[in-house]
């Protein structure tokens, strides 16, 4: 729950595809140390498909 919580705080500033969320992660050592591509990937797609 918390990964989700932190994901979801990136995309309060703004919309972000899978690929663009994992370009972030890769880029910023201390939100990897948190959260995974492949945990941050999973989540994305499941808002995606809850979202129609």
């Amino acid at each position: 729950m918390e990964r989700e919580m932190l994901l979801l705080g990136l995309l309060r500033n703004g919309e972000m595809h899978g690929y663009q969320l994992n370009d972030y992660i890769e880029r910023t050592p201390s939100f990897c140390a948190d959260v995974k591509k492949a945990t941050a990937y999973s989540c994305w797609t499941r808002w995606k498909a809850a979202a129609g």
